[in-house]
């Protein structure tokens, strides 16, 4: 990685914490004004139903859609840069064996699933890439990796508008520096292998499961 590049994902991951220690409070008042009550459901659906002795999830935030949908992994480690947020987390979510770790990517360990929830959109393209080098780095061979996020291919007009309501008051609250929603989609496949799709909320949402294969 060049080191431009490289300060700039350290710079972001920086702001990213700082930005969602700041709005803890009050994150949730902000999901409901901006009607994100989709996102929580495609969180639900993304995981019930999936079987994985461990689940770790990168960037959990405060456990929005993640209640009912742990119940089936028998080990759960929840990973966010925010202390914050992991308390929020801590408040809302029971189940008999969450690790809660203040950290990044380079916390996770090996085996499970590993889940990225509405993470990468915060990301420029390099940033988004880095990112998953890392993921890709510390994964096993032949491990999964589920993402969920805005869909960089849904192009309609509603969406698009949404989407710019919704960065710009997430910019607003949290101080966070985002810009427009990069394909991620096309980073992952630099390290990844497809293995399942599934679109929510009209194909405005995009889950994706990989398998790691270099």
């Amino acid at each position: 990685m060049a080191k431009i590049e490289l300060m700039d994902f350290i710079g972001m991951k920086r702001s990213i914490e700082s930005g969602m220690n700041r709005s803890a409070g009050f994150y949730s008042l902000f999901a409901r004004l901006l009607g994100m009550g989709f996102i929580e459901r495609s969180i639900h659906q993304c995981l019930v139903g999936r079987k994985a002795q461990k689940l770790e999830v990168l960037g959990p935030g405060d456990g929005l859609g993640l209640s009912d949908a742990i119940q089936n992994f028998e080990e759960v480690r929840l990973i966010d840069l925010s202390q914050k947020m992991l308390e929020k987390a801590r408040e809302k979510l029971e189940h008999s064996d969450i690790e809660y770790v203040l950290g990044d990517e380079g916390d996770l360990s090996l085996g499970g699933l590993v889940f990225v929830p509405f993470v990468l959109n915060m990301y420029s393209e390099e940033g988004q890439s880095a990112l998953l080098k890392r993921i890709s780095g510390l994964m096993d061979q032949g491990q999964k990796l589920l993402i969920l996020d805005f869909n960089p291919e849904q192009k309609s007009s509603p969406f698009q508008a949404y989407l710019w309501i919704l960065y710009k008051g997430f910019r607003l609250i949290t101080g966070i520096p985002v810009g427009k929603l990069n394909n991620y989609h096309l980073q992952a496949m630099r390290y990844f292998e497809v293995l399942e799709e599934r679109n929510f909320a009209k194909a405005c949402l995009s889950a994706r499961l990989y398998r790691k294969v270099n």
